[in-house]
């Protein structure tokens, strides 16, 4: 009968230790350098360092520019520590695109929120009865308007990511005021690349040039121009100062 056996090092060495790790905030392993020293100056390289200003960072003790701008160059094709380098860039860009997603779409649920999810408003006919001084007639007819404000609890997280504020007053007056609508479509036009700023630094026929600081908004549209003239080209493009 053959049993396993454990192998031990041979006299005189160490057994291998494993590799540092550290779990990241997705709770994924991130593989780190064991050289804490090499790690640092990975890390400085991926925060917009140079190699040689994140060698010195990672050893203060250099002596001079020339001997980081070395020894940077040499970690730099160290495999390992250009892995590792490439692994935190790749995780940098992962956590941008996701940042810029979730601004998107934040912006997506103030851009396109209807207040009448949050409230309602009707008029109303309601009768007023007549004073017990005056002579008896029949009931006044009033029309009313009559503005409900929606339970909170039933409201999507969609819609309440678009209201900015409620509050009540002491007479108990409620007031609901939501995000900008209009800024939060313009953000996002200006994202998708629908609305674009142009500086015009020469006027037509040598007339006074438009100053740089006043951009003009440029709305792209398909089909024909909104003035009626025919479009020059496939896109029209409408020219409107700001105020």
């Amino acid at each position: 009968m053959v049993k396993a056996s454990r192998s031990t090092p041979a006299p005189g060495k160490k057994a291998p230790s494993a590799p540092a790790e550290a779990v990241g905030k997705e709770g994924i392993a991130e593989q780190v350098l064991s050289n804490p020293r090499h790690e640092e100056f990975a890390q400085g390289v991926v925060k917009g360092l140079s190699a040689t200003a994140a060698y010195r960072a990672a050893y203060p003790k250099c002596g001079s520019d020339e001997a980081a701008a070395a020894h940077a160059s040499r970690l730099v094709g160290n495999g390992k520590v250009a892995a590792r380098i490439s692994a935190l860039k790749a995780e940098a860009a992962e956590r941008a695109i996701v940042s810029a997603e979730q601004v998107v779409r934040e912006l997506a649920k103030i851009g396109f929120a209807d207040i009448r999810k949050v409230v309602s408003w009707r008029p109303e006919m309601t009768a007023t009865e007549p004073a017990e001084d005056e002579d008896a007639g029949e009931a006044v007819k009033v029309i009313t308007s009559r503005v409900t404000v929606l339970d909170s609890a039933t409201l999507s997280d969609d819609t309440a990511a678009a209201v900015a504020m409620v509050s009540q007053g002491v007479n108990g007056t409620l007031r609901i005021k939501m995000h900008d609508k209009v800024g939060a479509l313009e953000k996002l036009g200006r994202h998708l690349g629908i609305f674009k700023d142009v500086h015009e630094h020469t006027g037509k026929d040598g007339a006074s040039p438009v100053p740089a600081s006043a951009p003009v908004v440029i709305l792209e549209v398909d089909g024909p121009a909104l003035s009626g003239k025919a479009p020059d080209k496939a896109t029209d493009r409408i020219r409107k100062p700001r105020d």
